[in-house]
């Protein structure tokens, strides 16, 4: 299926989630990049202790592990020569990394608030987080795990900033950022209105899906499913590049 004719690499992610690729926006986007890009993989079982930053995902590339999704897709464009950038003109590609810059480090705070600090919502993602990451392990353990996940987002939410606001502060944000990237997408099939999609596909999928898609009532998941023509893109990229997950939800 790949027209990248080396050893497969191995991606680490964590399992699908509400059908979406995975729990993690970061590890959804790469996972459709390799998708879309039609390179090889395997996913072996998740070993936290060996990411190269201490987060997910990662991947190992001749036996050398590499993290970041963003410097992942870099290094693969610099040594295969994969570059689904490539239609784009300079002015085009100035906007893609604007708007996959916006989505990783502002849209990504506001998943963190929806899934962790809006009790309701909280209440369902709790169980869900403690057994994707302690598959097997005594409901304790599995809480603890989730106690701690959630300890750890609001350290780092805090001190990036986004924590500090208040959670009605963080929808105005929120919803600014799904409107933008709705108001780019327009009528067109793919984000960059090209015929084929790009980078801020995979991306756009990946941290907009994670709140269209999930089950949570709550004013910001309506905010997301509101935006018809997002949720269809998701549609759209899902029965493109992951017709399982499609198929598992039917």
């Amino acid at each position: 299926m790949s027209r990248v004719m080396s050893d497969p690499l191995q991606l680490h992610t964590t399992p699908p989630l509400w059908g979406m690729p995975s729990i993690s926006p970061a590890c959804s986007k790469l996972e459709t990049w390799f998708r879309m890009a039609g390179v090889e993989y395997e996913k072996p079982p998740l070993a936290f202790q060996e990411a190269p930053k201490g987060k997910i995902p990662f991947v190992v590339i001749g036996g050398e592990r590499m993290g970041d999704s963003t410097l992942i897709i870099e290094h693969m464009r610099e040594t295969r020569g994969i570059d689904l950038d490539a239609p784009l003109s300079p002015r085009e590609r100035a906007i893609s990394t604007a708007f996959r810059r916006m989505l990783k480090e502002n849209t990504y705070w506001a998943i963190i608030r929806h899934r962790y600090f809006v009790d309701e919502n909280w209440e369902q993602y709790r169980g869900i987080v403690g057994g994707l990451l302690a598959p097997g392990a005594p409901d304790e353990v599995k809480a603890q795990v989730a106690e701690g996940i959630k300890a750890g987002a609001d350290s780092d939410a805090r001190g990036q900033g986004y924590g500090r606001h208040t959670l009605e502060e963080a929808k105005v944000l929120y919803r600014h950022d799904l409107q933008a990237v709705s108001d780019l997408l327009g009528d067109n099939e793919w984000m960059m209105g090209h015929d084929a999609p790009t980078v801020l596909d995979a991306t756009a999928f990946a941290y907009v899906g994670s709140f269209a898609c999930a089950p949570f009532d709550d004013d910001m998941g309506r905010f997301a499913k509101g935006l018809t023509n997002l949720v269809a893109h998701c549609d759209r990229m899902r029965a493109r590049y992951f017709p399982e997950l499609v198929e598992a939800e039917s």
